[in-house]
């Protein structure tokens, strides 16, 4: 369920992780959204975006 007011990029963004991290990313449900929320919470906390 997309909870963002517009449409997702059609060409994901990647980042590769150290493995204690990727291991935690592997466990969840949808890391997607996490990793998506995640990043938006930093642009915001940066100022890239608007709170």
């Amino acid at each position: 369920m997309q909870i963002y007011d517009e449409p997702l990029a059609k060409v994901p963004k990647g980042a590769r992780f150290p493995l204690s991290v990727d291991a935690i990313l592997a466990e969840m449900p949808d890391k997607s959204a996490f990793i998506r929320d995640a990043v938006i919470a930093k642009l915001k906390a940066e100022g890239w975006l608007e709170k």
